[in-house]
């Protein structure tokens, strides 16, 4: 029963009954702790998940992979990184699976820079990737945006003959777009014979990140939805949820909200969180606070933890004067103990990579970095920039 109602995404039922069964001193066995981790990472309980740390190491579970890898998922999707990382460092033995997990939750935890500690530490255990672990890898590097990087990694994936595997392809031709390498991304597409609606996908969205419409048939809006329509009908292929939000991003960078809407509204299936985050998004930039709502709402509905999403309407409020709004919005955040993860910023010094937040003092010549950051801003305000502060109406620093 606790498989079951893991399965079908109903964490409460599945707490409350794991812990009827532990009050009834019936012993859980790996696969019954398994699932009731899965429920703890769905929810980010973070407090049920260290009580049934504890019955594993009870019960010496706890180095098991398959457990392991739950607590593993667990620790990060509750923020709790470091407990992650001491767990793995302690495992005997590891398999792939295992290395690759680790190497994906530092990039959703905003770490991504350890993710290539992690995959360099894999290597010297002498475990080599499968194309999946590949695949995590690439997505968490993109995150960072290192051309050099990129570079490497894709001689790697040459070497090690995973360039006909579609997702590392479609993740290469991401991670090409996202280190501003929009021509290397090109010619990875062109040299793809087979292009599956993946591959599809990454090349319509780097050219959506790039803004390079012009620059080839299906970077423009109107012809990326022919586009979307030509795999349909023509090549047969079904699209995603991930090539929906694709669309929706696209229209939605344009100002075609009723557009993507309609989009939105067409989908087979229900709408994934993403594709409402995209639009959502847009509402933002285009500051519809009628449609933006729509979407929050569905938002609010689907993943009713993202501290984002109601952080972006509350700026969506803040940008239309709807003070009383950001005020609710503030309150709800506080009452429901939401954080968002502070966004880093990397950057490659030589041969090291140094990351950083938002009025980071932290590093030793923070004096001089922000000195030459003043000479700069004041350097291009004598060429006439004039920075945008619209989206820094509201500051949700304290709520968040």
């Amino acid at each position: 029963m606790i498989a079951c109602y893991t399965h079908n995404g109903d964490v409460i039922e599945v707490l409350n009954l794991f812990n009827e069964m532990i009050d009834t001193r019936i012993e859980p066995n790996s696969v019954t702790l398994v699932s009731a981790l899965q429920a703890c990472a769905l929810a980010g309980n973070l407090e049920e998940g260290k009580k049934i740390h504890e019955i594993a190491t009870r019960k010496c579970f706890e180095l098991d992979i398959k457990l392991a890898r739950g607590l593993i998922d667990m620790y990060m999707k509750c923020s709790a990184p470091e407990k992650a990382g001491d767990l793995f460092s302690r495992m005997p033995k590891k398999d792939v699976v295992l290395w690759a997990a680790l190497l994906s939750r530092y990039a959703h935890n905003g770490m991504a820079y350890k993710s290539i500690g992690v995959f360099r530490s894999m290597l010297s255990d002498e475990t080599q990737p499968d194309a999946v672990a590949m695949v995590k890898l690439l997505a968490a590097c993109s995150e960072l945006g290192i051309r050099q990087q990129a570079l490497c990694l894709h001689a790697y994936v040459i070497k090690r003959a995973f360039k006909s595997n579609i997702f590392v392809g479609a993740s290469l031709i991401e991670l090409f777009s996202k280190c501003g390498s929009i021509d290397n991304a090109v010619l990875l597409f062109e040299g793809i014979t087979d292009k599956y609606v993946v591959i599809w996908s990454a090349m319509i969205a780097s050219y959506g990140v790039h803004g390079q419409g012009e620059e080839a048939i299906w970077g423009l809006v109107e012809e990326g939805i022919e586009i979307f329509n030509t795999m349909v009908h023509e090549y047969q292929l079904k699209p995603g949820p991930e090539h929906y939000g694709i669309i929706v991003d696209l229209l939605g960078r344009t100002g075609e909200l009723d557009k993507a809407m309609e989009i939105v509204e067409t989908m087979p299936n229900p709408t994934a969180p993403h594709v409402w985050g995209a639009f959502l998004g847009a509402c933002r930039i285009h500051n519809n606070t009628k449609l933006g709502e729509v979407a929050a709402k569905s938002l609010f509905r689907l993943d009713p933890n993202h501290a984002g999403y109601y952080i972006l309407l509350s700026n969506i409020y803040a940008m239309d004067n709807k003070w009383e709004n950001v005020t609710n919005l503030r309150t709800l955040i506080k009452e429901k103990g939401l954080k968002k993860m502070s966004g880093q910023s990397v950057v490659e010094v030589g041969s090291d990579i140094r990351s950083f937040v938002a009025a980071d003092r932290l590093h030793l010549d923070s004096d001089q970095i922000y000195g030459v950051l003043g000479k700069l801003e004041v350097k291009m305000r004598e060429e006439g920039y004039v920075p945008n502060v619209d989206l820094l109406l509201h500051d949700m620093a304290d709520a968040v």
